[in-house]
């Protein structure tokens, strides 16, 4: 075969490497059977960096969601029976947000502190990414070597070991700054056809600052010049791609080729807990299965493609590929019930520094005008707390700001704060009004009372034990 397809999955714990790539191939099968298209035979190989960043893979076979190797969101087939259009009043917020951004950027005064917001958001969000981008050691190969040493050179290996195929690189997440990184090295051999980034945090100016040294907005960072085809995938709802299109902030390479932009709806959940950065949801997108598919068969005869088909089908009969690997690597059975996980109770969760005057005095806040007691609390530093961010994939020390938890998913700083208001008894709720500033603005602000909390309010020598009917509300 002269095409080979290289995956490269993004940020947090994954099962183990055989696993991962077996979940990875059974989810182009399934997005060919979305789009209607026969099965081709594809070489796909997996970049796995799981084993440099954490001791032990996760575990999909574990039913407890306390433990910190559960895995949350594993494989399961998507059926896309029509695709849905893109949420038209999310994505005009979203570019009237970053067009604010842009202009405040361009503000000498307000990117001179740029670079210290950029490691507080990263540090917050990204620690996969912070670990990667200080040039940190971890386990194995990277025991006494930069973990971004030796993941960049796991993918030039892999590159180099195809160097005469037709190379296509789908890279999730995090593993879109890898594959940019890498590409973007001066003097580089590598040449890659077409480069699919899905759910891709690159155009994040927090980001897009960690690799370019002048601003990321007045002076953009270039397309990779040893790529064809860049195609860009994001759904709307998907957090960690908060700038969802990519060809305004990356200059086109010397070949004119910049980043195509495609929106898609992200159909994937778990135990109903919708997920729209899964890489599986991604991967078993229409767009995304078309794209893998025109790559597959571009530039080869009717001919070629019908006997490549005849030998996939021949083969299936004596053994189904999807069913085989799902035998050797079975997803856990999904519930139909909600997990007994805290994540994904009903109640909507709060994390609060115990030690911290001020957060105790909001937690009385809250509490005090959390009408229909829609909220439960905990201390950032009591096991109950420790466990829900392990499962959540977050540091677990050194915080400075509340974590607000609904439905599984995490959100801090400003976020958090306003997310809490909507709940709370008039006229609270109009303070809501922050969101028309930009979030980087909104957490700047936040860190900054964040840093001197102590020092202005105080702080206790051990967290407060809540006491009546409060006590109840505690987990």
């Amino acid at each position: 075969m002269d095409r080979v397809i290289i995956g490269i999955h993004g940020l947090r714990n994954k099962p183990p490497a055989r696993v991962l790539r077996d979940w990875w191939i059974v989810s182009i099968r399934d997005g060919f059977d979305n789009i209607g298209q026969p099965q081709l035979r594809f070489r796909f190989e997996l970049l796995y960096w799981v084993d440099l960043l954490y001791q032990q893979p996760s575990d999909p076979s574990l039913s407890d969601p306390e433990s910190p190797l559960y895995m949350t969101n594993p494989y399961k087939k998507i059926d896309y029976p029509a695709p849905a259009l893109p949420n038209e009043k999310r994505w005009r917020r979203l570019e009237r947000l970053e067009k604010i951004s842009n202009q405040l950027l361009e503000n000498d005064r307000i990117l001179a502190s740029f670079e210290g917001i950029s490691d507080r958001f990263i540090h917050s969000r990204f620690h996969d990414l912070e670990v990667y981008l200080h040039n940190s050691t971890g386990y194995g190969e990277a025991q006494d070597r930069p973990i971004r040493d030796v993941i960049l050179e796991r993918l030039g290996e892999l590159l180099l070991r195809y160097r005469g195929k037709i190379i296509m690189i789908l890279a999730h997440s995090m593993g879109s700054i890898v594959a940019y990184d890498l590409l973007t090295q001066p003097d580089n051999p590598f040449h890659v056809h077409t480069l699919v980034t899905m759910g891709s945090p690159l155009g994040q100016p927090t980001i897009m600052a960690k690799f370019s040294a002048a601003n990321p907005i007045v002076d953009k960072p270039r397309s990779p010049d040893n790529v064809q085809q860049w195609y860009n995938l994001a759904d709307l709802n998907d957090i960690v791609a908060l700038d969802p299109t990519l060809a305004d902030d990356y200059a086109p390479n010397q070949k004119g080729v910049s980043a195509a932009d495609l929106f898609l709806d992200n159909r994937y959940h778990w135990e109903g807990a919708a997920n729209p950065h899964s890489a599986f949801g991604y991967l078993q997108a229409p767009e995304c299965a078309g794209i893998i598919h025109a790559f597959l068969t571009q530039d080869r005869g009717k001919f070629s493609l019908s006997m490549d088909a005849g030998r996939q089908r021949v083969r299936q009969l004596f053994c189904d590929e999807k069913k085989w690997r799902l035998r050797r690597s079975p997803p856990r059975p999904e519930r139909t019930a909600r997990r007994k996980s805290l994540l994904y109770a009903q109640d909507k969760i709060i994390l609060f520094d115990g030690v911290c005057n001020l957060c105790s005095a909001f937690l009385d806040f809250v509490y005090k005008y959390d009408a229909k007691a829609v909220f439960k609390f905990a201390w950032i530093q009591s096991r109950r707390g420790k466990s829900l961010l392990q499962q959540l994939g977050m540091p677990i020390d050194e915080y400075k700001t509340i974590v607000y938890i609904q439905d599984g998913r995490p959100f801090i700083k400003s976020t958090a704060f306003l997310r809490i208001v909507r709940h709370l008894r008039m006229p609270w709720p109009l303070l809501q009004a922050g969101y028309i500033l930009p979030k980087f603005i909104r957490d700047w602000l936040y860190d900054i009372v964040a840093r001197y909390r102590y020092r202005i309010f105080g702080k206790k020598d051990a967290c407060m034990l809540p006491t009546g009917d409060l006590k109840s509300r505690f987990l």
